[in-house]
């Protein structure tokens, strides 16, 4: 019988928080030869994204186009 402090309702609990929680990215030299790469077969408006990930100005607004288009 399930309890309040079980480890698997703490789990859900943790699992649910990670999925509803917006997560920056760190934009590494690996991360973006990827995408400089992929943005190469991207149609224009996503592949402007892909290269303006660590844009100051434009980072933020460009990852989250990114994961709109798609989580992975």
């Amino acid at each position: 019988m399930p309890t309040k402090d079980n480890a698997v309702v703490h789990l859900a609990r943790r699992w649910r928080k990670s999925a509803i929680t917006p997560r920056r990215c760190t934009v590494t030299t690996i991360v973006r030869r990827y995408l400089n790469s992929f943005a190469a077969i991207e149609d224009d408006e996503m592949a402007k994204w892909m290269r303006s990930l660590d844009a100051s100005d434009r980072g933020e607004h460009a990852q989250r186009v990114i994961s709109d288009a798609s989580p992975l």
